[in-house]
C-alpha cells in the first residue's frame, strides 16, 4: 500500500497539506484551559430559612431533600451543610461524563414534587438549583473608590448593569456575585407600639399581602357592539416608601385609620446584611466567572475584559473595577514556557539530526516531519473533544523526539543506499523501504501500546492524563505514516532533481572535475571530521563495554537488580502528590471568630487583617468577606474569607516561596485576638474544593446527639495533626455555638386560648423575618421583608416586648409561654 502511495507524490503532497492546514485551522478552534477537566459535574441546591437555626434547616428542609434527591440518575453522592443563619445547601455529584444541563433538570423535578414537604417560608424565599462544572477562571471586583457608594448601592447597580452584559458572553457558564445582596423593602416593626394598638404580625402580613398584589382587570367593550376596548390599569404592586407607609392596617370604629408607618419604620434598603465585602478596605462587590465545559478560557477573558472597559465609561463618578485573579495570566505563563520549550526542542533536533546525516536536505526532509506530525495532532484531538492545555502542549514536547525518529530511520537508510550503494534517490527509496517498512510499523505499535492504556484509566488521574496519552498516540500514529509516505517522496523530489540536471549538462566528467567536486565535499565536511572521529572512537568503547558486560553477564544482572531495588526504594520515600502546588500570586484565607460572634465583630476582625496584610511587601492587594465559611462555602457570621493577591516573586522582597509568605502572613495575623486563620494557594486543579490537600468527611450513622459527634471529630482532628506528614489539619464543624431554646408551656397556652402556629409566628416575624409580598423597581423584582427593628431584637429579654393574640381577642405576653 505505501508504495503505490510513493509512487503518486501529488496525492500524497496534497493530503499532506490538507492535515496541515486543518491542523491549523484547528489550533484556533481548540479550548484553551489551563488543565483538562477532571472535577465530576455537580449540582448545588440552595435554600433560605428566615430565622432558623442549623438543626431545624437540617431536620426540615435538607433531610426530605436529600430523601427525594437520593438516587438521581448518575449521582455518585451527596452533602449537605446547614448553618445558624438559616441557609442550608445540598450538593450532588455525578458521575463525570454527566450532562450537567440534563441532571439540574433531574434534580429540579425531584424538588417540585416534594414542595409541600417543606416549610412554606423556605419555598416563599426560593429554592435555587445550580450547576457547576469547573472552578473559577476570573474574579472581578467592582468597588467605590471613596467610598461614596454602599455595597447594596454596588450589588444592585452591578446586578442591573454589569452581570446581565457578562452573562452573554459565549462561553461563560456563570457569571456569580458572591454573598449578593439585592434591593428590598424593608417594613421595621416597632413591637411595642403594636402591641399599644392591639396588632400582631399576622395581621400587618395579611393587610400587606391583601393591599400590594398584581392584577388584570380586564377591559371595557370586549366582544361587544361598543367601537372601541379600552383597557382597564391597575397599578399594582407599591414601590415607593410613601405608598407602603400610608398602608392602612386598621380601621377603628370611629373612622380613625391606622397606618403601616404608624408601627413601623419603612425603608428602602437591602435583602440582607449578612455579610461585609470590602477591595483594599473600600465597599466592593466579588464576580466569580466560571467557563462552560470545552468553551475557551482566553477568549472568554478577552471579550469580558472588552465590556468591563465598555462599562467602565458609563460607570458612576467614584465606581470602579478591578481583576483580582485570572486563569488567563497562568495560561499564558505555562503556554509560553511550553512554547519557549517547544521552540528550543525543534532546533536542537535539527542541529542533532544535521551532524549526524551532514547533509541540509536530509536534514530539512527530517525536520518537515516535526511540523506535520504536531499540526496533524492539533486535528485529531480537535475531532475527539480535547483542549490545548499544559498537558497536552508538553506530550507535543515530549513527541518532537518521536515523531522525528521514524523520519531519521527512513532518511538514513536511504541516505545510505545512495552513498554506499550509489543507487539513485527512486531505486534507493524502494530499496530501503522494502527493509525498513515493518520495522517502523512495530516501533510505532509499540511506541503506541506504551501509551494506550493511559488513554483508558478510570477516575479523575485517568481523565487528567487521557489527553496527554492521545496527544502522544496521534502524534507518533502520524509521524510514522509521515516517515512511509511524505519522507521517501520528498527524497525523490530533493535528491532526483540533481540527477535530472545531471542528465541535462550531459553525464560525462572529467577526472579533475570529479577531483573537484570531491575536494569541495571534502572542504564542506573538514568541521564536522573531528565529531566523527569522536563519535567513532565512543562508539569502539561503547562497543567495548557492552562485549564486557556480555563476558561477565552476572555482573550485568546484578547492576540491573541493584538499579530496580534502588528505584524501588527512592519511589517510596519521595513524596509524592497528584499535581505539584504552584504559584499562581493568589492566596486565600479563612477567618473564624469564637462561637456565637456577631457580624460586627467579625467585620473589625476582619478588617484589621486587611490593614495588616497590606503592610506586608509581598502583597499586592486584599479582598474580605465577612459572614462566610469558604472551607464548607456556607454563611455564618463568625467567619470570613479573604483574597490576597501577590506580587510577582521577583518582587516580594526578602520572602519569594509561597510557601514562606503564607508562614509569614500567618505570623503576622496572629496579633489579632480570639481569631482562628488558615491560608492556602488557590488549588491548582479546581473543582475539588477551594484548597489543596485532602478533604475527609465524616458521617455519623448512629443519628446521636451532635455534641458528642463533635468531640469525634476534634479527637480526629488532633490525631491528623500530631502525624508528622501532615503541615496543618482543621475543620469548620462546631456543634457548640451557644443558642436558646425555646420552652413552650403548651398547657398554659391552651388554657389561654393562644394559638401556639401563630405565636411561633408572631417570634418569627419579629427575630427571623417574613416576606408578604415582592415589589418592581428598574425593571426587576425584589422581595419586601417585615421583621422587627434592630433595638427590638438584640436580646433575650426583647422577648418582654412581644404579645400575641389570644381566641379572645386579648394580647397575650409571650414571655408567659415561651421560656
Amino acid at each position: 500500500m505505501f508504495k503505490k502511495i510513493i509512487k503518486k507524490p501529488v496525492f500524497t503532497l496534497v493530503i499532506t497539506i490538507v492535515l496541515v492546514l486543518a491542523g491549523a485551522a484547528s489550533i484556533t478552534s481548540l479550548p484553551v484551559e489551563r488543565f483538562p477537566e477532571i472535577a465530576p459535574p455537580s449540582v448545588s441546591v440552595a435554600v433560605y430559612y428566615p430565622g432558623g437555626n442549623a438543626e431545624t434547616v437540617a431536620k426540615s428542609v435538607l433531610l426530605p431533600i436529600e430523601e427525594a434527591l437520593n438516587g438521581t440518575e448518575n449521582m455518585t453522592y451527596a452533602n449537605s451543610t446547614a448553618t445558624n443563619s438559616g441557609r442550608g445547601r445540598v450538593t450532588i455529584y455525578f458521575k463525570p461524563g454527566t450532562n450537567p444541563d440534563q441532571a439540574a433538570v433531574d434534580i429540579q423535578n425531584r424538588i417540585s414534587v416534594i414542595t409541600e414537604k417543606i416549610p412554606p417560608e423556605v419555598t416563599e424565599a426560593g429554592i435555587s438549583v445550580t450547576k457547576r462544572m469547573k472552578g473559577s477562571i476570573m474574579t472581578i471586583n467592582i468597588f467605590s473608590k471613596d467610598s461614596t457608594y454602599d455595597e447594596t448601592f454596588l450589588n444592585a447597580y452591578t446586578r442591573i448593569n454589569i452581570r446581565r452584559e457578562l452573562k452573554r458572553v459565549e462561553g461563560l457558564a456563570e457569571a456569580s456575585i458572591l454573598r449578593q445582596r439585592d434591593y428590598a423593602m424593608r417594613i421595621w416593626l416597632n413591637p411595642q407600639k403594636m402591641a399599644s394598638y392591639n396588632l400582631t404580625p399576622r395581621e400587618v402580613y395579611n393587610q400587606v399581602k391583601d393591599q400590594n398584589f398584581e392584577a388584570a382587570p380586564g377591559k371595557f367593550g370586549e366582544n361587544s357592539d361598543e367601537l372601541f376596548e379600552i383597557v382597564m390599569k391597575y397599578d399594582g404592586r407599591f414601590s415607593e416608601i410613601e405608598e407602603y407607609e400610608n398602608l392602612v392596617i386598621k380601621t377603628n370604629e370611629d373612622g380613625a385609620q391606622l397606618r403601616l408607618k404608624d408601627v413601623a419604620r419603612i425603608e428602602f434598603g437591602a435583602s440582607n446584611y449578612t455579610s461585609e465585602n470590602r477591595l483594599d478596605g473600600k465597599p466592593s462587590v466579588t464576580i466569580d466567572i466560571v467557563q462552560m465545559n470545552g468553551a475557551n478560557a482566553k477568549t472568554i477573558d478577552e471579550r469580558i475584559r472588552e465590556i468591563l472597559e465598555e462599562q467602565k465609561k458609563l460607570f458612576p463618578e467614584g465606581i470602579d473595577y478591578e481583576i483580582t485573579y485570572s486563569v488567563r495570566d497562568q495560561i499564558d505563563e505555562s503556554m509560553s514556557q511550553v512554547m519557549h520549550t517547544l521552540v528550543e526542542a525543534f532546533i536542537l533536533v535539527f542541529i542533532v539530526v544535521f551532524i549526524f546525516l551532514q547533509d541540509f536536505r536530509a536534514t530539512i526532509i527530517t525536520a518537515i516531519s516535526i511540523p506535520v506530525s504536531l499540526l496533524g495532532t492539533f486535528f485529531f484531538l480537535n475531532i475527539i473533544g480535547a483542549s490545548m492545555n499544559v498537558l497536552s502542549m508538553l506530550s507535543l514536547v515530549l513527541a518532537i523526539g518521536i515523531v522525528v525518529d521514524d523520519a531519521i530511520v527512513v532518511m538514513e537508510a536511504i541516505h545510505e543506499k545512495m552513498t554506499h550503494h550509489g543507487l539513485s534517490a527512486r531505486k534507493a527509496v524502494s530499496a530501503a523501504m522494502d527493509e525498513i517498512t515493518g520495522a517502523i510499523i512495530s516501533i510505532t505499535v509499540v511506541i503506541a501500546a506504551v501509551f494506550l492504556p493511559v488513554a483508558f484509566l478510570s477516575g479523575p488521574v485517568g481523565v487528567f492524563y487521557q489527553e496527554f496519552a492521545y496527544t502522544i498516540i496521534f502524534a507518533v500514529l502520524i509521524s510514522a505514516i509521515n516517515a512511509l509516505t511524505l519522507t521517501p517522496v520528498l527524497t525523490k523530489i530533493f535528491f532526483g532533481k540533481k540527477k535530472r540536471e545531471k542528465k541535462k549538462r550531459g553525464m560525462a566528467k572529467t577526472v579533475s572535475e570529479l577531483r573537484q567536486v570531491r575536494k569541495a565535499k571534502v572542504a564542506k565536511r573538514k568541521g564536522l571530521r573531528k565529531f566523527d572521529s569522536g563519535f567513532d572512537k565512543f562508539t569502539d568503547k561503547y562497543l567495548n563495554v557492552v562485549r564486557w558486560f556480555l563476558n561477565h553477564k552476572w555482573i550485568g544482572v546484578g547492576a540491573l537488580a541493584a538499579i530496580i531495588v534502588a528505584t524501588i526504594f527512592l519511589s517510596r520515600i519521595t513524596p509524592s502528590a497528584f499535581i505539584p502546588t504552584e504559584d499562581d500570586n493568589f492566596l486565600i484565607f479563612s477567618m473564624k471568630m469564637p462561637e456565637g460572634s456577631s457580624l460586627h465583630r467579625t467585620n473589625a476582625a476582619l478588617r484589621k487583617a486587611d490593614s495588616i496584610l497590606q503592610l506586608d511587601p509581598a502583597v499586592k492587594g486584599v479582598n474580605t468577606v465577612s459572614g462566610f465559611n469558604v472551607v464548607d462555602n456556607a454563611n455564618s457570621p463568625s467567619s470570613g474569607l479573604g483574597y490576597v493577591q501577590l506580587k510577582h516573586a521577583a518582587d516580594r522582597g526578602e520572602i519569594e516561596d509561597i510557601q514562606e509568605v503564607i508562614k509569614n502572613l500567618l505570623k503576622k495575623l496572629e496579633q489579632i485576638p480570639e481569631t482562628d486563620f488558615n491560608m492556602y494557594p488557590r488549588p491548582t486543579i479546581q473543582g475539588f474544593g477551594n484548597f489543596d490537600g485532602v478533604q475527609f468527611m465524616l458521617q455519623d450513622r448512629s443519628d446521636g446527639d451532635l455534641g458528642e459527634f463533635g468531640q469525634i471529630v476534634n479527637e480526629f482532628i488532633n490525631t491528623l495533626s500530631n502525624q508528622k506528614e501532615v503541615d496543618n489539619a482543621f475543620t469548620s464543624f462546631n456543634p457548640n455555638f451557644p443558642q436558646y431554646r425555646l420552652k413552650i408551656d403548651y398547657e398554659k397556652a391552651k388554657a389561654l386560648g393562644v394559638s401556639v402556629k401563630d405565636m411561633m409566628f408572631t417570634v418569627q416575624s419579629y427575630f427571623g423575618r417574613v416576606q408578604p409580598g415582592d415589589f418592581n423597581r428598574f425593571s426587576r423584582q425584589y422581595g419586601v421583608y417585615m421583621q422587627a427593628d434592630i433595638p427590638y431584637r438584640e436580646s433575650p429579654e426583647s422577648f418582654n416586648s412581644i404579645f400575641v393574640k389570644n381566641n379572645k381577642g386579648e394580647m397575650v405576653p409571650v414571655n408567659t409561654i415561651v421560656r
